[in-house]
């Protein structure tokens, strides 16, 4: 049996369309940290299953990498703003 982290990387280029679909500008990025955490803190039982990978599970990781991207930047964004005005 294949070391279950080659099997969701033999979907890569799907996990790179949905970061992109959600409107992710650093797609790569998000898929290497849904990579990293499927490594600390993932449970293969949950997400790979008579070695196919569930797809729901990755959409779910890569999502809310995602969204953790999207509010810290959008933080930064509000911060600056506020110092601009400041100034």
């Amino acid at each position: 049996m294949k070391h279950w982290i080659e099997l969701i990387y033999k979907h890569h280029k799907e996990w790179i369309d949905i970061a992109t679909a959600l409107g992710s500008k650093n797609p790569e990025d998000i898929v290497q940290e849904a990579y990293y955490r499927l490594l600390k803190y993932g449970d293969p039982n949950k997400f790979i299953r008579k070695d196919k990978v569930h797809r729901g599970y990755m959409f779910f990781v890569i999502r809310n990498i995602y969204n953790d991207e999207y509010k810290s930047q959008r933080k930064c964004r509000k911060m600056k703003t506020q110092q601009h005005s400041n100034n």
